[in-house]
Order: structure tokens, then C-alpha cells, then sequence
């Protein structure tokens, strides 16, 4: 009977735990899946580097990340989301038939392991902070998801 219920419980578990994360530096707000992990890291652009804040987590076989950047001195903000995108489809080794879509950035490439992925991604800038800010969102999949779960994530990322 136990290990029924136990079933039973686990059916009814969603797989997307969907939270509100808000990511205070940016004065942004956005909502994740899964219990979000944080991260930093650099990103050379030209003579520049984006220092990159990060949040993310892994569910349903999909990782879901939001990253934000000051837009470096001396850089336009169309050159940072320009460079930015480039880094992201090299670094996934992306067919070049990435396509882009409403400011979504569909794209399919490899993982570092050789496996393939299908990537989401969407870039906006925030020019009313001082410095302005880039804000990427990012869904990495085996797959395009399925159902309204894409939609949810790009939708809400949002200033607070």
C-alpha cells in the first residue's frame, strides 16, 4: 500500500515547480521551474568582457537559465547582444540554421559531449539602468519543449 501511495504521489508531482526568483543587481524578476542555482562568469567581447550574473536550474530534461550583464564602456548595447549571441551558438556548435522568431532564438548544435541540444534564447537590453544592462534567457533541451512551458519562461522575465 505504501509504495502505491508513494506512486501515486510521484505521478502527481509536477515536473515544472514554477517560482518567482527575483535577481535583485538587474531589477529584474523572473520565474523559474526548479530551485534555481547562482553562477558568475566572464565573457570576452572584442577588447571587453561581460561579466556575466547568472540563475538557473535543471528540470523535465531542460536547463533554464537567465544571465544579466553591465553593458561595458566604450560598447553600444546592440554590440553586446550581437557578440553575446554569436558566443552562445559557437559554444553550442549551432547548425547554421538558427532561426529567430518574435526576439526568440531557436537554434540546434552539440554539447561539449557530442550530444545534441535545441536551444531558446531571447536577449533584451534594459537602457533605463544606469549602466544600461543585457538580460539573456535560455532554454537548453534534447528536444523543443513541449506545451506552453517555453512561452512561461520567456514571458516573465520582467523588471521589478
Amino acid at each position: 500500500m505504501l509504495l502505491l501511495l508513494a506512486g501515486v504521489l510521484a505521478a502527481c508531482s509536477p515536473v515544472l515547480d514554477w517560482r518567482e526568483v527575483a535577481l535583485d543587481e538587474a531589477g529584474l524578476k523572473v520565474l523559474l521551474p526548479c530551485k534555481p542555482d547562482h553562477g558568475e562568469r566572464d565573457l570576452p567581447i572584442g577588447p571587453a568582457v561581460l561579466h556575466l550574473r547568472m540563475v538557473g536550474c535543471e528540470a523535465g530534461g531542460s536547463l533554464f537559465a537567465v544571465a544579466h550583464a553591465a553593458v561595458p564602456e566604450g560598447l553600444a548595447s546592440a554590440e553586446v547582444v550581437a557578440a553575446w549571441r554569436s558566443a552562445a551558438l559557437a559554444a553550442m556548435r549551432a547548425a547554421p540554421d538558427a532561426q529567430e522568431d518574435d526576439g526568440r532564438l531557436t537554434a540546434r548544435g552539440r554539447r561539449p559531449d557530442g550530444r545534441p541540444v535545441y536551444a531558446q534564447a531571447a536577449w533584451r537590453v534594459l537602457a533605463d539602468r544606469a549602466p544600461a544592462q543585457v538580460v539573456q534567457a535560455v532554454v537548453y533541451s534534447a528536444e523543443p519543449l513541449a506545451g506552453d512551458a517555453a512561452d512561461t519562461f520567456f514571458g516573465a522575465v520582467e523588471p521589478r
